[in-house]
């Protein structure tokens, strides 16, 4: 089964994916991906930040870039929970 690599950046940091997961097509890639995301994101809120960019870069077995997710939000507080 191929090792894919899912390095994470956003303003702030940049975090290398030295072990990878090894998984066995791009479906399964895109899946892990966003379950990253999901994570990263979490995190992200909890340590009380309300602007958030994540992206992932994701590298074959080779070294080669195959896709990129990115992620962009905004966290507010308003009065009413449907208002912009």
């Amino acid at each position: 089964m191929p090792r894919f690599r899912f390095h994470v950046l956003n303003d702030t940091f940049y975090l290398q994916d030295e072990d990878g997961k090894d998984l066995p097509d791009t479906a399964a890639v895109e899946v892990h991906a966003r379950h990253v995301l999901a994570d990263v994101v979490a995190d992200e809120i909890r340590q009380g930040r309300s602007s958030i960019h994540l992206a992932i870069m994701v590298e074959d077995p080779r070294g080669t870039r195959i896709a990129n997710y990115r992620l962009v939000t905004t966290v507010t507080a308003t009065q009413s929970p449907l208002a912009d």
